[in-house]
């Protein structure tokens, strides 16, 4: 029992929450509290004391006493008489070798008790691994054990089939009809409980459903997308066999050197293209400039560039370049035009300067 009691002291201190859940009861231990209207009440297995606490605050005119070997501090039994034991889920984690004791001692303390009984197993296990209830008996087993050591004995229904409860004090017709009431009570309570369980599940089991088809529906296309890959991928290899072979064949290698007398023509093409350009442009602008001096000239090369759109776009073109500065005229200033022609040729440079100083010199006479 030693033992017994200190893995139940193990499990006190490593958990806050072991088996705080009787002040689950308040409401059936005010009804009794109530009836018998105690001075002095025991609460044997007291646990943490959350219950006695809480009916202490509730009931100041009460004096209540809290005893549990398990708990340092309250391991020590100091009362001998009381006018109420309240007992609640506490006898499942006494072994039944030593179950008979402890209900002699709590019958010698106060022949009018109150008993919350547990009849299953516990979900919570003790540090050696054993289950925290030793003794799993049936309510009618306690009927009959608790009648040899009380002179009344009422078996009660407890909130849940795996419970029941048990006074040894008569009780009125008004007790027994609340107590109905709160164990009913409790009872739509779990009913609307295990309905919102229920509908969380349909819920859940909606969600799973529709989550397993998203899964089947992306598991599809992604074999329809490997596949395609797969095909892609075939047809990559298929392309690059065939230029290999095209790299291959005796047709690419002889005309290879075609394929490279043709590079150069292209390539030759826009040089001679940019040579042409170079060389016409300053006689161009000379003859440009020549027409600029003389009206009839002038009027010519208008008249014609009306009748020659392109001609007439390129030299925009090149007034929008800062080739030719002025608007109502078809040639630009003389000075631009040396600047722009010595960089870019510089051995018609020194013979288009002479000409436009012989212009300059001209046109100041």
């Amino acid at each position: 029992m030693t033992d017994y009691i200190e893995q139940h002291r193990i499990s006190h201190n490593s958990s806050i929450d072991y088996e705080v859940g009787s002040s689950n009861y308040l409401d059936e231990l005010r009804l009794v509290l109530h009836e018998i209207k105690p001075k002095t009440v025991l609460d044997f297995g007291c646990g943490k004391a959350v219950l006695t606490k809480e009916l202490a605050a509730e009931f100041p005119l009460i004096a209540f006493y809290a005893y549990d070997p398990a708990i340092p501090g309250r391991d020590i039994l100091y009362l001998d008489r009381a006018d109420l034991v309240i007992c609640t889920n506490v006898l499942a984690h006494i072994p039944e070798d030593y179950l008979e004791k402890i209900i002699q001692k709590i019958s010698n303390i106060s022949q009018i008790s109150f008993f919350i009984l547990h009849h299953t197993l516990a979900h919570l296990s003790l540090p050696n691994g054993e289950n925290a209830h030793c003794t799993v008996r049936s309510a009618h087993w306690y009927y009959n054990f608790f009648s040899k050591y009380f002179k009344y004995v009422q078996p009660l229904k407890g909130r849940k089939e795996a419970f029941s409860a048990i006074v040894t004090f008569p009780v009125s017709t008004d007790f027994l009809s609340t107590y109905n009431k709160i164990t009913a009570n409790n009872l739509h309570e779990q009913i609307s409980s295990l309905e919102d369980n229920l509908l969380n599940l349909e819920k859940h089991t909606e969600f799973r459903l529709n989550t397993e088809q998203r899964l089947i529906e992306t598991e599809r296309r992604l074999t329809e997308t490997e596949a395609s890959r797969s095909n892609l991928e075939h047809r990559l290899a298929e392309a690059d066999a065939q230029l290999l072979s095209v790299y291959r064949s005796r047709s690419w290698r002889i005309t290879r050197p075609l394929r490279g007398i043709a590079g150069m023509l292209r390539g030759g093409y826009g040089l001679f293209k940019q040579g042409v350009k170079a060389l016409l442009k300053p006689p161009l602008l000379l003859l440009i400039r020549l027409a600029r001096r003389h009206r009839t000239i002038n009027a010519l090369a208008l008249s014609c560039l009306r009748r020659t759109p392109n001609l007439k776009k390129r030299l925009q073109m090149l007034e929008m370049k800062g080739h030719v500065i002025a608007t109502h005229s078809v040639v630009p200033p003389a000075s631009n035009i040396t600047r722009s022609f010595s960089q870019r040729n510089r051995h018609f440079g020194h013979r288009w300067a002479e000409l436009t100083d012989m212009l300059d010199t001209k046109d100041r006479r």
